[in-house]
């Protein structure tokens, strides 16, 4: 795997002449304690440096996304670790109709979400886009290499959507992915009941939907409607209905609305498919209303209802060009919560310092004959960027609760973006 990619990339390099390379190379240091005791603590150090590289050449171009992660101080057992989130080849509009995608990439799917190796092709035409996926399911931690039981890991979707108005859209899908979790070694009772050591294995199991959906936008009256069905296969059931919207009721005041009903996502041939969980119902409204200029006062109120249970929350927030307030209350089955939280940025020097700042009040518990619990939280932050491609980020972190007393963390982020023709 590892020498097919390296290839590719230098035969997709070569391949190009008069390419256009950009990307974002950026390197971060997190610090944090933690106790083995009441009395005895380490300070740990984590790096993580990225890098995306496109290059681009007429239609095709390259994408890649790499993550290296590594300790500086108190290594842990898996240190260094290497994570390739993107590797892949595109054709864009090829035919005037097609754009083909091959190598390892992000699928964009509630169901099967996530990243893939494999082919995806998108057409349009004739008022119809249909993208389809075809592939693997990428190795833990993302590593540089094919999954070796392909029968057993495999993604299959595909979309159809209509376009035949403006603003409005339809749309069918058909999503299926296979999972197989690896096979281990652990102690078990033999008949006699002595501990033996067993080999455990796994079946595959497998997510099998058909999905439907259904939107409506008109963006000079401030509309817009979505819905969302999917239907389980595998148990032959509505799996989930999902229904948004949002709307102006006068010049200044829109209203937004959401529900849905959602049965437990279970992988078939799963021990978990077993169990009766019950659904879940939920419903949400809220109001915005702006005023001034880039003023906004919203509420939102939501209820959910499970199976022999309900919760609700409620919220209420101000957003100012200076920074942000806000309010949030949980009460019920979800648990009992009460927090404000405060933020505020603000650009000086045409973008050479933006300093933020952000503190948050909670109190909660789990339900309402536990005893209550308080939490303290504070955020200080400066971003500098002496060049538009190059900036530094410091953060510090503090948080103070029965658990974490006077907890302190660090962050520092160097970020560095390129654009050239070559």
């Amino acid at each position: 795997m590892r020498k097919f990619l390296l290839i590719l990339t230098l035969y997709s390099v070569s391949l190009f002449s008069q390419t256009v390379i950009s990307g974002r190379v950026s390197s971060s240091a997190y610090s944090f304690e933690r106790f083995d005791s009441l009395k005895n603590s380490e300070t740990y150090i984590r790096g993580y440096q990225q890098a995306q590289l496109n290059v681009a050449y007429s239609k095709f171009s390259l994408h890649t996304s790499v993550n290296l992660e590594n300790s500086y101080k108190n290594p842990l057992d898996y240190d260094s670790r290497v994570r390739f989130y993107n590797l892949y080849v595109e054709g864009t509009n090829l035919w005037n109709f097609a754009t083909i995608k091959l190598g390892r990439q992000p699928i964009f799917s509630g169901i099967a979400g996530g990243v893939f190796d494999g082919l995806g092709v998108k057409l349009t035409g004739y008022n119809l886009i249909a993208d389809g996926y075809v592939g693997a399911n990428v190795p833990a931690y993302q590593e540089l290499k094919l999954i070796d039981d392909w029968s057993s890991n495999n993604i299959v979707a595909a979309k159809v959507r209509a376009l035949p108005y403006e603003g409005v859209i339809f749309g069918v899908g058909y999503v299926s992915k296979n999972f197989k979790a690896e096979d281990y070694w652990a102690k078990r009772l033999d008949e006699n009941l002595n501990p033996v050591l067993t080999l455990i294995r796994h079946n595959s199991t497998e997510y099998q939907y058909l999905t439907g959906e259904a939107s409506y936008e008109k963006e000079e009256n401030r509309l817009f409607l979505r819905t969302n069905y999917e239907y389980d296969l595998n148990l032959n059931k509505t799996s989930k209905i999902e229904v948004e919207g949002e709307g102006a009721l006068a010049e200044k005041l829109d209203a937004v609305v959401y529900g849905n009903y959602r049965e437990p996502r279970v992988r078939y041939n799963s021990i978990f498919s077993v169990f009766d969980f019950g659904n879940t119902k939920e419903v949400e409204a809220g109001l915005s209303y702006r005023f001034e200029q880039n003023f906004i006062l919203s509420g939102r109120y939501g209820y959910t209802d499970y199976k022999d249970e309900s919760a609700s929350r409620a919220n209420l927030s101000l957003s100012t060009p200076y920074g942000a307030v806000s309010y949030r209350k949980t009460f019920g089955y979800a648990g009992e919560l009460n927090s404000l939280s405060l933020n505020t940025g603000y650009t000086l020097y045409d973008g050479f310092l933006t300093p933020s700042a952000a503190v948050s009040f909670t109190d909660y518990k789990l339900s309402k004959d536990d005893a209550k619990q308080n939490l303290v939280s504070f955020l200080f932050g400066v971003n500098i960027r002496p060049v538009r491609s190059f900036s530094v980020d410091l953060q510090g972190q503090y948080l103070d609760n029965k658990y974490y007393q006077k907890d302190v963390r660090f962050l520092v982020k160097l970020n560095y973006w390129f654009h050239q023709l070559m």
